[in-house]
């Protein structure tokens, strides 16, 4: 990861671990800390378990803040099975984004659908379709959508449908942006064209993707789309991560000192 980093300029990435369904405890967090714990280059996210109750979701999250020194809640509806088309469902995310309004994590979840989930029934559940149900204003602090809800979209799909429910989203929402994470280059081409390049944050979804050649991939991308590449890229991959994503200290030193986030300035923030 180090040396992928040193390829693409980026200075630091949010590791950002997945739950599944009957996932339970801190196992992930424990081999990230052991891991990466000693290397400030590398952010850690938290992927709530179900067998938290949503009551407690906020208690939880502050215990993993003193523990792993989390900085971003993860929410992944279809590996976790969060079905954003019920009440249920809706009702858990929405105690997260509670949590990240007593914490001020910021908060990324996956967008789109997931066609290499293994239980069929729930690779939907991201799409934007769903993602609108929610009331994304519980918490001012910025929520990410990961790959700007296109995953496992086709491109048709994407110009006619996705792109303009996630505009609207987007107009709805202040504290709503998105990532350039796990879309082809045509799709890419579109969310530049598409959405203003202020709420975009670059993400290059390791380890499912090289992170360089991600880079090339959106630098290609702006040389086709926009006036002034260089200005844009500096924007997406820097001036944005900083802005958008500026990280927590943990909350016992919230509780101590009053005082809110840190900014983490960086070069680069890989997702």
């Amino acid at each position: 990861m180090g040396d992928q980093m040193g390829l693409s300029a980026i200075d630091k990435i949010l590791l950002l671990p997945i739950m599944g369904i009957e996932g339970a405890g801190d196992g992930q967090l424990r081999s990230m800390k052991e891991m990466f714990g000693s290397d400030d280059r590398f952010l850690f996210g938290y992927c709530l378990p179900n067998d938290i109750p949503d009551d407690k979701v906020a208690d939880d999250v502050k215990r993993a803040m003193d523990s792993y020194d989390i900085q971003v809640l993860k929410i992944h509806p279809a590996v976790t099975g969060i079905d954003l088309s019920t009440q249920k469902g809706i009702a858990r995310v929405e105690s997260i984004l509670d949590a990240s309004r007593q914490t001020r994590l910021k908060v990324v979840i996956h967008g789109g659908r997931s066609p290499d989930c293994e239980n069929v029934e729930t690779m939907s559940y991201g799409t934007v379709n769903d993602l609108q149900h929610v009331d994304w204003s519980i918490t001012s602090e910025t929520i990410i959508i990961a790959h700007s809800g296109c995953f496992g979209h086709t491109f048709g799909e994407v110009q006619g449908e996705v792109l303009p429910m996630l505009n609207r989203l987007l107009r709805r929402h202040s504290n709503l942006a998105v990532d350039t994470s796990g879309v082809g280059f045509e799709v890419l081409c579109q969310i530049l064209k598409t959405i203003d390049p202020q709420r975009i944050v670059f993400g290059s979804d390791s380890l499912y993707e090289v992170q360089w050649s991600v880079m090339v991939k959106l630098w290609c991308a702006l040389e086709q789309t926009v006036s002034r590449p260089e200005d844009t890229l500096l924007r997406i991959a820097s001036r944005n991560p900083a802005n958008l994503i500026s990280m927590a200290k943990s909350y016992a030193q919230q509780e101590n000192r009053r005082v809110g986030g840190v900014c983490q300035s960086a070069g680069g923030l890989g997702l």
